[in-house]
């Protein structure tokens, strides 16, 4: 049985994605030049092409789904920077630092850009390396619970 809406701890996973694309910027390369653009959110551009312009994440997934720019993707997201994470990840007890929203903006972009994320599915399977890493930190905490004292750093 599931419980009312208002007992239910937490955030959707939908929500998660909304906040992500309303709060994280990325920066664009337009392929198409675009005047100012004002929005309740602020006021972007001029955009001119090739010249990379620093935009909300969901006006760049906008711009991506109808063809007007490439979005260029944040140097958290490249393999290299994954694998590093994910050997910090398994080598230490603690949770390693990563960046807020990091799965949402990593799944709408892999979704929605993927041919704009070098090596897209290295990405994936490091992603869910580093996802299954975390996991068992957090199972191996609970194995461990003290009803006295909790702490729990950076597990997002």
């Amino acid at each position: 049985m599931a419980l009312p809406s208002q007992l239910q701890p937490g955030l959707l996973p939908s929500e998660v994605e909304f906040l992500a694309t309303s709060t994280e910027h990325v920066h664009v390369v337009p392929l198409v030049r675009i005047d100012r653009v004002r929005l309740l959110s602020g006021v972007y551009g001029p955009l001119r092409p090739p010249t990379q312009a620093r935009v909300p994440l969901w006006l760049a997934l906008n711009l991506k789904k109808r063809r007007k720019c490439h979005i260029v993707c944040p140097e958290w997201l490249h393999i290299d920077n994954l694998r590093t994470l994910l050997r910090s990840e398994q080598s230490n007890a603690a949770f390693a630092s990563v960046p807020p929203f990091y799965q949402a903006i990593a799944k709408v972009l892999l979704e929605s850009a993927a041919d704009d994320v070098p090596a897209a599915d290295d990405v994936r399977e490091a992603l869910k390396s580093l996802r299954e890493a975390r996991q068992s930190k957090v199972l191996a905490g609970l194995e461990m619970i003290n009803a006295d004292h909790l702490e729990v750093r950076s597990a997002a």
